[in-house]
């Protein structure tokens, strides 16, 4: 279950249809950010869901909202869900930490981020950047035992 923040661009939105997730639009109120209200209701309907993951830009790409990074990534993790962060606008001006503590003392941490590099200076046709948490990523066995099933050729 995929929750897309209000302003996430086309491109965050395209892999995650693709890969056949079902998404969950989540409106945003008059100031442009996300309607946190609407968001809490929908991790609520969604809790059976084994992986819950949260796509949103940092910044609007056409409005120049700003997330509140500090405030949505611990709620999301407050309902066992993931935060993703796209940081396409925000990555040639601001610095991004994975590993950030609010001023009060939470945990703030991001999941994952990525970034398109063709914003960055000498950026244009250059790959994406996508940064995940090591502790989401599950290594499989090169070999899976005895009963592994092997092509073999009539």
């Amino acid at each position: 279950m995929v929750f897309i923040g209000p302003f996430a661009h086309d491109s965050n939105i395209f892999p995650w249809r693709e890969s056949s997730a079902d998404l969950v639009h989540i409106p945003h109120e008059k100031t442009g950010l996300v309607d946190a209200f609407s968001l809490r209701c929908a991790l609520q309907n969604h809790t059976s869901e084994s992986l819950k993951i949260r796509v949103s830009s940092v910044a609007s790409n056409a409005k120049g909202v700003l997330a509140d990074v500090d405030l949505i990534t611990p709620f999301m993790h407050k309902f066992k869900a993931l935060a993703f962060w796209y940081h396409a606008t925000t990555a040639p001006h601001t610095a991004i930490d994975m590993n950030s503590v609010s001023t009060c003392g939470a945990d703030v941490s991001r999941d994952a981020i990525n970034f398109s590099i063709h914003k960055l200076v000498g950026g244009p046709g250059s790959p994406g950047v996508f940064v995940v948490k090591k502790k989401l990523l599950h290594r499989t066995a090169e070999k899976n035992g005895p009963k592994t099933v092997k092509y073999q050729p009539q």
